[in-house]
């Protein structure tokens, strides 16, 4: 090989392992530096439980993270027997028994992520099994409120022995509330609703029961009671009252000879007093009617008067019969007024309902023909004691009112929805159309008997009494009229 060719290998020799080395260094490009190495940094661990009752699930995890993301590994130090420990979750689990109570555990949990450790420390107690009973109220309507009683011995930690004792809560909103003291267990436990939430009826998932390992969630689910279907306003209810004409001649001689000062029969009489009040009570039969006129529920014996001050009237319209037949042209017969007027359901018509009565010369009740008598008997009713709380869709009393000064019937109406929408205590009302059946077997002023009249559309009004108030404000005490 000449010279020239062996120097030419040389160079290129050379040059190659310059290329390599430049290469395998990176030559002097600041963009390529040596790669770094993370510092490590210790785990994190936080949480404690520092107490357990006997018979009670113990169930507690640490919250742990390592900013590596490493593996991280848990033990333990100090744990009771009855307690084990998860050494991939630092997870602590077991139920202490009778004879651990009072003992104090002082515990440690150690987490790793292979190099460096971080540790939480803390005692443990084992304390006395009293548990506690909480409510969870579903469906109670906004700005109601409700009394529920939770009854039995009430223990503490604190305390060497219980009470046996009624405790009474109120309750204004929906949600789970634990407001009594606790229980030990295997006590016995009582809970009643004591006063409903308004117009609502509510009902616990349990009544009583016996106090176990564990606090425990009653259910109280409210719902709408049976009156508020009697004031749904979407429809016109149809209500038919049923009086025999004795008792309507009965009626009419109460409201003729009752005096409004003081309800007696000893005041001055003329044939054109209208404005009378008599407190006493008539006896009518009920029915409550579907939209076809079928009987949906029927009440006999329901007590009966006229209402109001200003707005009483004579209950009887007297006009010339033109209908029929030129035979009757000029006679004088009657229909009903529209007057407002109560339904008493539990009335036991326990007073003397013939105060009011003409009376002949032994005193016994009779046909006088004078005015004001007009050959009308009263009489005072048997009585009927099985009356007694006897309620119509959860109403002991209903008022209806004729509206003699709004034509619309609205007003009045509405402005009880506004009240009632805002929780203001406020009658509920709807619409009725009434019909009155006076039956009998002769003739009533000279019509054959029965008679029907259509008495119009009422304003069906909730009575505001002594059950009204009890179910808003928990007494049933004097209610005053102003």
């Amino acid at each position: 090989m000449s010279p020239y060719k062996v120097l030419q290998r040389i160079k290129t020799y050379l040059l190659t392992l310059s290329v390599l080395v430049l290469t395998a260094c990176g030559g002097d490009s600041p963009s390529n530096p040596p790669p770094s190495v993370a510092a490590n940094s210790p785990p994190i661990i936080s949480g404690e439980v520092s107490s357990i009752r006997v018979g009670e699930g113990l169930n507690f995890t640490p919250t742990a993270s390592d900013p590596n993301n490493d593996n991280l590994t848990f033990s333990s130090e100090g744990l009771p027997e009855w307690v084990s420990f998860n050494t991939a979750t630092g997870q602590l689990t077991g139920t202490p028994l009778d004879e651990n109570l009072g003992s104090v555990s002082s515990i440690t949990i150690t987490v790793s992520d292979g190099q460096l450790t971080s540790s939480i420390a803390f005692d443990l107690e084992v304390m006395k099994p009293v548990y506690f009973i909480s409510v969870k109220i579903n469906g109670m309507d906004e700005y109601r409120d409700m009394d529920v009683e939770l009854s039995g011995c009430f223990d503490s930690q604190e305390s060497s022995t219980c009470n046996e004792s009624e405790e009474l809560e109120t309750f204004y909103e929906n949600g789970t509330f634990s407001n009594w003291q606790g229980l030990l267990k295997g006590e016995n436990f009582e809970i009643k609703i004591d006063r409903d939430p308004a117009r609502q009826e509510c009902e616990a998932s349990i009544e009583n029961g016996i106090i176990d390992y564990a606090d425990q969630i009653i259910d109280i689910n409210c719902q709408a009671d049976p009156s508020a279907a009697l004031f749904d306003k979407s429809k016109l209810h149809k209500i038919r009252i049923i009086m025999t004409a004795d008792e309507w001649n009965r009626f009419v001689l109460d409201t003729e000879r009752a005096r409004y000062s003081n309800g007696d029969a000893n005041g001055s009489v003329t044939p054109w007093n209208t404005w009378t009040h008599s407190e006493v009570y008539r006896q009518v039969d009920f029915e409550y009617l579907d939209e076809a006129g079928n009987t949906l529920e029927s009440h006999t014996k329901v007590g009966f008067k006229m209402k109001g001050n200003t707005a009483r009237q004579w209950p009887e319209h007297w006009y010339q019969d033109f209908e029929n037949g030129q035979e009757n042209m000029g006679y004088w017969t009657f229909k009903p007024r529209r007057f407002s007027f109560s339904l008493k359901f539990d009335e036991e018509f326990d007073e003397d309902e013939g105060v009011y009565s003409c009376i002949d010369a032994s005193g016994e009740p009779a046909a006088v023909s004078e005015h004001p008598c007009n050959n009308r008997i009263g009489k005072d009713l048997d009585e009927v004691p099985e009356n007694d709380g006897r309620e119509f869709m959860d109403l002991e009393k209903i008022y209806f009112r004729y509206n003699r000064d709004d034509p619309s019937y609205q007003r009045e109406l509405t402005a009880h929805e506004i009240l009632n929408s805002l929780g203001i205590p406020t009658p509920r009302m709807s619409h009725a159309s009434i019909e009155l059946l006076i039956t009998g077997e002769n003739q009533l002023y000279g019509k054959d008997l029965p008679m029907t009249f259509n008495m119009g559309v009422f304003q069906m009004v909730e009575q505001v009494d002594k059950p009204f108030m009890k179910r808003y404000f928990g007494k049933n005490g004097f209610l005053f009229k102003i």
